[in-house]
């Protein structure tokens, strides 16, 4: 009994993980250079993480991360419980950490059981963003530096980042070159904002994408500030969850938001 209520537990908080729901505004944005890199007026965009970055506080030893010089620490630091993970090609894993997770070095992993799998998903994109802000460099140009979750914010977003669960309406979207931004195929009808910066998004399909932004900086090292935008989806009145998180960047103050990758495992 004591069992089932640890592990019960266990999905609550790295729940939280997901969403970025604990934390408040006020220490919402850490970071600092990790490199002395100044464009020619003398402005550098240091490497930041927000809230939304959970993995420190789901630890079995949390931490306060308050400075870079941490975070190489946070790849074999045990999480307060672990996870067993059916590997393609490869005999079943238990995973207690972001670095047993990159040993695998092995796409499609599966929760054992299968219903862990939405927590699970939530700690290793984590992860991702962890591997990330070790490799981020600060900025020399950004058009991203002010940004904020307004209520318009997330129309002129890639089409990538709309909720769209059918599998053959992703195929159709994909082959229209008209589908470039996330209004053009779904409109939005309402939004409600969230208590440490993010921001809830309803669509006109019932989906129901609460944004959030992970981390900011470089990591593509072209010296243009990105973004690690997280989305917690779900269908109202359904029992669908998933999350993604996407790299976006802008390489104009007026033009659009240009995807980089969307992170998988």
């Amino acid at each position: 009994m004591v069992k089932k209520s640890v592990r019960a537990l266990k999905l609550i908080l790295v729940m939280s993980v997901m969403v970025g729901c604990i934390g408040n505004l006020s220490a919402d944005v850490g970071g600092d250079s990790l490199n002395e890199v100044a464009d020619s007026s003398g402005v550098v965009y240091p490497v930041t993480w927000r809230s939304s970055f959970g993995l420190p506080r789901y630890l079995e030893d949390p931490v306060e991360l308050k400075s870079s010089s941490q975070l190489r620490s946070l790849i074999n630091a045990k999480w307060y419980a672990s996870y067993f993970a059916a590997v393609p090609g490869q005999e079943n894993a238990e995973l207690s950490s972001c670095g047993d997770y990159f040993s695998l070095q092995q796409n499609g992993l599966e929760s054992i059981p299968y219903f862990e799998m939405s927590a699970l998903r939530g700690l290793l994109l984590n992860c991702l963003s962890l591997e990330a802000l070790l490799e981020a460099s600060p900025s020399e140009e950004s058009h991203l530096h002010d940004v904020a979750l307004t209520e318009t914010f997330i129309e002129k977003l890639p089409v990538q980042v709309a909720l769209i669960v059918s599998s053959s309406e992703l195929k159709r979207i994909a082959a229209d070159p008209s589908k470039k931004t996330w209004d053009s195929v779904v409109k939005l009808q309402s939004t409600k904002p969230g208590s440490n910066g993010n921001r809830t998004y309803y669509d006109d399909s019932g989906g129901e994408q609460l944004l959030s932004i992970v981390a900011q900086g470089d990591f593509n090292q072209d010296g243009i500030e990105d973004m690690i935008l997280a989305s917690f989806d779900s269908l109202l009145g359904g029992s669908y969850e998933d999350q993604r998180h996407f790299l976006i960047t802008k390489y104009s103050k007026d033009g659009g938001f240009t995807l980089l990758k969307e992170y998988l495992f």
